[in-house]
């Protein structure tokens, strides 16, 4: 954070206390902006889970097909998960994409059932 904010936000939370604020007041308004945060860094970012790990030029490939897909993904996050056995798994939002062996099992299945 740049020393101009950390001066501002220090001024707020001084002339808050001065005026009998209470501390615990404080730390329910920062929860709250963590909370904003939260939400609004999830709205950029992809999660991205392989059961392997996946390469640069395999993830610099997926960067790209999900941003010409998604406006406004800023945020990567790579994760691995070995009970995938192979595929990835591409959460984006509320958004999921699942390219797993697992769930393409489970489709080949229902399919059989049809």
């Amino acid at each position: 954070m740049s020393d101009k904010k950390t001066q501002l936000i220090t001024n707020i939370l001084s002339q808050f206390l001065a005026q009998g604020g209470d501390i615990e007041e404080i730390k329910e308004v920062v929860k709250e902006l963590e909370e904003l945060v939260k939400k609004e860094t999830k709205k950029n970012t992809a999660v991205i889970t392989s059961a392997q790990t996946l390469n640069e030029k395999q993830k610099e490939e997926i960067k790209k097909i999900i941003k010409a897909r998604f406006d406004n993904i800023s945020i990567f996050e790579f994760k691995i998960d070995k009970e995938l056995i192979a595929g990835l798994k591409i959460q984006i939002r509320d958004f999921i994409i699942d390219m797993s062996l697992e769930n393409s099992l489970r489709e080949f299945n229902e399919n059989l059932k049809k």
